[in-house]
């Protein structure tokens, strides 16, 4: 589809979008400034004075057995447990001319988008014509088809008639011209040969008559006249069997024996002219049918496109465009009327607000400890005074970047915590939240301030007084842990004086 002018409120938006990113940078960078300082100082604020129980303690500490609660704090924000993307499906680039607020709640078959529609109208056009042309075509060549079937079947009964007559002729010559003819010669020479021994008789019988004076000389010269005749006639009867024989009967066998071979030729060519010319025809007619179907499929795809111009809600949800949930590619390209979308580029985003999970980060020391099904209890900043009790449905089992200018120290990881259903539909994606996760308890077991146990390669250890201001490192074995209390199973005793922060060099006792 053609490209539309870019509005002019897009090109002012955009140059609002450059003047805000770079004050975010710049913002973002002081941040990270004043956290990296920040968090220096709570280091060192953690290392020198640890505070127990609300109040400031001293650098030492003395072990001692205590029961403590094992929750894990946590923050995150909310997000849908299911949701439903909304694409465009039209094909090529298309505007958006209708779109529905961000944020509104819609029910399902509610229209979401409206895109542009007028080429796609001219493009049915198109192929509404090129569809009946496609149709007229596809009659007449069935009808087509139909003449030369019929043309064909009556091409080849000719020919098969044809050499029919053929079969017959000969059949006819072979058993009854021929031996008749022969018969006919046959009895013709037979009848020429005894009518001259007849006549021949009768003249010797007229010179004994003419001599006895019986007969004139005129009845003698008639009797020598018919042996003349006679055998004239017997000549003729040898020579038109001798010609039959040896001159008409082969050519007229040769004659009915190529008619029927060339009657039996033209029958074959019929044949194979009407199969060339049937399949000709055929293969025409499937070519139009092909094209038929094409175009029909073409002008229902386009139908298909039409409608899906007009975007609904498969579900009912909150409206929340892509680029503001982050499923979009297009980040930049702000979602609104008159803006260009892509074929399958997300534009909406439908999550189910009535079924909402807190995504909270906790960090790596603590998330082996983490389990499925255990309770956490979710404050929501929107809703303060109001905590929600939800459960564990699953941990990630790779850490997560933390963001730009975060501690690159820092590994957390997200766990899945599923709040109870909500048909008020108060819950939003997005919305900050915090979490207690409670991983249950310690019972009166030998524990020290968490900042008392240092950590080397896989060692852990902590620094013991031994008298006289030195310090003596002792490897420890811990259990469970808050995030304030760490249980000792082995290393230390009760009464043990822990030093609460590392010490300097001169303070350690070497071994």
């Amino acid at each position: 589809m053609k490209s539309n002018p870019v509005h002019p409120a897009r090109r002012r938006w955009g140059g609002r979008v450059l003047v805000i990113a770079l004050v975010a940078i710049v913002g973002l960078t002081i941040a990270g400034i004043v956290w990296g300082v920040g968090k220096l100082g709570l280091a060192d604020a953690q290392t020198e004075t640890p505070v127990e129980d609300g109040q400031p303690a001293s650098e030492w500490f003395e072990a001692e057995p205590r029961s403590f609660d094992l929750i894990v704090h946590a923050s995150g924000e909310l997000e849908a447990k299911s949701k439903v993307d909304v694409r465009s499906e039209v094909e090529g680039t298309n505007t958006i001319i209708e779109l529905v607020p961000e944020g509104k709640s819609v029910k399902k078959g509610d229209i979401l988008v409206k895109l542009a529609d007028d080429e796609l109208l001219l493009e049915i056009e198109e192929a509404d014509l090129k569809l009946e042309a496609a149709k007229a075509d596809e009659t007449a060549d069935d009808q087509a088809l139909s003449i030369a079937i019929s043309e064909a079947k009556s091409a080849e009964e000719a020919a098969d008639l044809k050499e029919t007559m053929a079969k017959l002729a000969l059949e006819k010559w072979v058993n009854g011209t021929d031996p008749q003819k022969k018969k006919e010669l046959d009895q013709a020479l037979e009848l020429a040969k005894r009518t001259l021994t007849r006549v021949e008789r009768d003249y010797k019988l007229s010179e004994d008559l003419f001599k006895a004076e019986f007969i004139s000389l005129n009845e003698k010269e008639d009797a020598l006249e018919a042996v003349l005749k006679a055998k004239d006639a017997l000549e003729k009867a040898v020579l038109d069997k001798k010609v039959y024989l040896d001159y008409t009967r082969p050519s007229e066998k040769q004659q009915a024996e190529s008619d029927l071979s060339q009657a039996t030729a033209e029958l074959e060519r019929t044949r194979r002219k009407n199969e060339s010319q049937l399949a000709q025809a055929r293969a025409k007619l499937d070519a139009s049918r092909r094209t038929l179907k094409i175009r029909e499929e073409r002008l229902e795809k386009l139908n298909a496109q039409l409608d899906l111009t007009t975007i609904r809600a498969p579900r009912d949800g909150l409206v929340v465009y892509s680029t503001s949930s982050g499923s979009s590619r297009y980040r930049h390209e702000s979602i609104e009327e008159g803006r260009e979308v892509r074929y399958n580029e997300v534009l909406i985003v439908l999550p189910d607000t009535s079924h909402m999970i807190a995504v909270i980060k906790v960090h790596e020391a603590v998330v082996r400890q983490i389990r499925e099904g255990q309770k956490v209890s979710i404050s929501i900043d929107a809703r303060q005074g109001k905590p929600i009790e939800g459960k564990v449905v699953s941990k990630g089992v790779m850490a997560v970047d933390s963001g730009w200018g975060s501690n690159p120290d820092l590994r957390e990881y997200e766990v899945k915590v599923e709040l109870p259903p909500s048909a008020d539909g108060e819950l939003k994606p997005s919305m900050r939240c915090r979490g207690q996760i409670h991983l249950g308890s310690v019972d009166n077991k030998l524990a020290v301030p968490i900042q008392a146990v240092h950590t080397r390669d896989r060692e852990r250890f902590c620094y013991v007084d031994i008298g006289n201001g030195k310090v003596k490192r002792v490897a420890v074995k811990i259990g469970r842990s808050s995030e304030e209390w760490v249980e000792i199973k082995s290393g230390l005793e009760t009464g043990s004086r822990i030093l609460m922060r590392r010490p300097r060099p001169d303070e350690v006792m070497e071994d």
